[in-house]
């Protein structure tokens, strides 16, 4: 799947968005290059390796416009998984690209991955300045134009489309629309590791530390040892999603105390053959 920012400023967008990790200042001495141990904190919050409020005040400014909290234009959001593609999301991307042309409207379209909703793709979200962000199901090619010209030039949101609404801090929420938590569908799931899938642009690891990405990774090799690490895990109950659905931390064990020059990670990120399921507690 790609993923790409759009909108009648594209060139612009996208080089802003490539600097957002880069060096604040002359005085900064680290870049994502050349990382410093401090590295996510200096990007998330305030850089570490000097004092500056000017600094402080551009990565603030860079982490509200990397998790939306300050928006200048509306964000499209479109589901483009596989389910998303196979349900015409492809096409409905293809409309919106062209409406947002024709029109003149200024507007980023993200591409997005899977919510899990497959029954009702394709999927879009909307989010104006000032106003939480809103889900639409069904979205095919010839929903999309009136769906965008409804909620960007009007202000109305369509009975027949609209799925639930996002909380969000600051934000005005939409009247008579509920919100995702309480969603049939959504309401009882509490998500992990899949918490932001569906929701940020997942081929930007940007967006991805701006919220909260690589933090227990950078805690682990800052502040604990091997052992440490393995214990923690062995106590979470994490277990291989296999048919045997052996204890993570175990494992991870095995590894370090076994003596070897050399010590290899083999990972399987597809359990697509048949029966590979574990439906153990």
């Amino acid at each position: 799947m790609t993923s790409r920012v759009y909108s009648i400023h594209t060139e612009g967008r996208q080089s802003k968005m490539s600097e957002k990790f880069q060096m604040c200042c002359d005085e900064c001495w680290h870049t994502g290059e050349k990382p410093c141990p401090s590295m996510l904190q200096c990007f998330t919050s305030s850089p570490v390796c000097h004092k500056s409020d000017e600094c402080s005040s551009v990565r603030k400014e860079s982490m509200g416009t990397l998790l939306r909290k300050e928006l200048t234009r509306p964000a499209i959001f479109i589901g483009t998984g596989t389910c998303g593609l196979g349900a015409g999301a492809g096409k409905t991307l293809s409309v919106i690209r062209s409406w947002l042309e024709h029109g003149s409207v200024d507007a980023d379209v993200i591409e997005v991955g899977c919510v899990g909703f497959c029954a009702v793709e394709p999927i879009m979200d909307i989010q104006i300045p000032g106003r939480n962000r809103l889900s639409f199901k069904t979205v095919t090619e010839d929903k999309a134009a009136g769906l965008l010209e409804s909620v960007l030039l009007h202000g109305n949101v369509p009975e027949d489309l609209v799925m639930a609404q996002f909380r969000s801090d600051g934000f005005q929420r939409w009247e008579d629309v509920v919100y995702m938590d309480e969603h049939p569908f959504f309401g009882v799931q509490t998500r992990w590791v899949l918490e932001n899938c569906g929701i940020i642009n997942p081929v930007s690891i940007s967006e991805y530390i701006a919220n909260g990405g690589y933090i227990g990774f950078s805690e682990a090799l800052r502040g604990k040892t091997p052992d440490d690490v393995c214990t923690e895990v062995e106590k979470s109950g994490l277990r291989g999603r296999g048919g045997g659905g052996f204890p993570t931390g175990k494992k991870w064990r095995f590894a370090m105390e076994t003596p070897a020059d050399s010590k290899y990670v083999i990972c399987n990120a597809d359990e697509g053959d048949p029966g590979a399921s574990w439906t153990g507690p």
